[in-house]
């Protein structure tokens, strides 16, 4: 008994310097939050903060990396304000992502305005971020 005392000590101190196994990192099909998230922020910096950033930011919507959080996620649109920027109870229903893939139900033109779409890459991965924000 106290030699499989000993042994269950030694392992779990072995777990605990190597750290716990992440289930996400051998099938691949989960991206890591983080790394999505900072894609989001590096997509929006290229493409969005020029129109939306700094000190007066079109529709009130700061898409800087400090900020495009709290700017977005559960906020009511201005343009459309029976939907949220991102809905993180219908992320199918958020109005940014809406925006940025044309869909014909928004007000205006699609995002961004006065450059090209964002490629299908960039709205997969902000539309991939967006529904892991979603409610459980």
């Amino acid at each position: 008994m106290k030699h499989k005392m000993i042994c269950l000590i030694i392992f779990l101190g072995f777990l605990f310097v190597t750290g716990f196994p992440d289930a996400n990192t051998d099938t691949g099909t989960v991206p890591d939050a983080n790394s999505q998230l900072e894609k989001v922020k590096a997509i929006f910096k290229k493409s969005c903060t020029g129109c939306h950033g700094g000190l007066k930011p079109d529709q009130e919507l700061n898409l800087e990396p400090a900020t495009m959080m709290s700017d977005t996620v559960n906020v009511s649109s201005m343009e459309k304000t029976d939907l949220k920027l991102i809905n993180t109870a219908d992320p199918s229903m958020s109005y940014l992502l809406m925006k940025i893939k044309g869909d014909p139900n928004i007000v205006g033109k699609r995002m961004p305005k006065r450059k090209k779409p964002l490629a299908d890459e960039a709205i997969k991965t902000i539309e991939e971020w967006i529904m892991s924000l979603k409610e459980t």
